[in-house]
């Protein structure tokens, strides 16, 4: 499991083009001889490292997932190895210092069926969410393990799935066990418009190989109205001030060291 760093840039393209953990190649590279975002840099490490039996998590941040030019030929590699599992995208706020949304990412390289070897699980949890507070947002111990039970259903693990509903309604989380068997009755996986789909290859070729869940799996109906974008707005003038603060910061420390440089 993995946290890397978002979005970082000019990474010397010449350093690491023939590095063995890139074994889709590089991604995008500018005129400049440099790797301009090193997000599939890092995914393809992470893919690199795993054996025929292993798994991986990453976190990412949201649009890496649909990015285009270089990086959209290695994430079709990367597809086309059927090794992408489940992807989730996570709402704004889920981070204590920033508030950009996020995309959850698993590799499996044991997958069981060639069902599975030729989809990929998109789950869109962006309306999935427990207020924190005004600026930080999580998900409830509930809503962590519905997610899961999901990916229980998917894989065919109906035996698991049953005994949290079971375990549920022993200790009275009858709200809990509602939420998942109102989505999938009779306790079996399916398609459920604007929460989660079973994408195949094919589709996911004809969507210019986007892993974005939000453009695979529908619309839901949401709750976001003016409070919504109000709070949005607001935790994204606090982190623009924050950002302004840091810079200040910089910028005098930088001052400071020029002129003890010049004397």
């Amino acid at each position: 499991m993995a946290n890397p760093p978002f979005n970082v840039d000019e990474i010397d393209a010449d350093r690491i083009k023939n590095d063995p953990r890139l074994p889709f190649g590089l991604p995008s590279v500018n005129d400049k001889g440099k790797v301009s975002n090193g997000n599939y840099v890092w995914i393809s490490y992470f893919y690199s490292y795993l054996n025929d039996t292993d798994r991986a998590g990453f976190v990412m941040a949201a649009g890496a997932e649909s990015a285009g030019r270089g990086d959209a030929l290695v994430r079709q590699k990367l597809v086309e190895t059927g090794a992408v599992d489940v992807m989730v995208s996570i709402r704004s706020n889920f981070f204590f210092t920033r508030s950009v949304p996020c995309v959850l990412w698993f590799l499996n390289r044991a997958k069981k069926t060639e069902e599975q070897k030729d989809s990929v699980l998109m789950i869109d949890a962006r309306n999935v969410y427990r207020k924190v507070t005004r600026k930080i947002n999580d998900f409830s111990p509930e809503q962590e393990q519905n997610l899961l039970a999901i990916v229980w259903l998917y894989r065919g693990e109906t035996a698991r799935y049953k005994k949290l509903l079971a375990e549920y309604r022993k200790n009275g989380e009858d709200e809990a066990a509602a939420w998942l068997e109102e989505r999938f009755p009779d306790a079996k996986f399916q398609n459920v418009e604007g929460l989660v789909k079973a994408v195949s290859r094919k589709d996911i070729a004809a969507n210019d190989w986007s892993l974005t869940p939000g453009r695979n799996v529908g619309v839901a109906e949401t709750d976001d109205g003016d409070e919504d974008f109000a709070e949005k707005f607001a935790a994204l003038h606090e982190e623009l001030r924050q950002l302004d603060a840091e810079a200040a910061k910089l910028a005098k420390k930088i001052d400071a060291n020029f002129k003890e440089l010049m004397g």
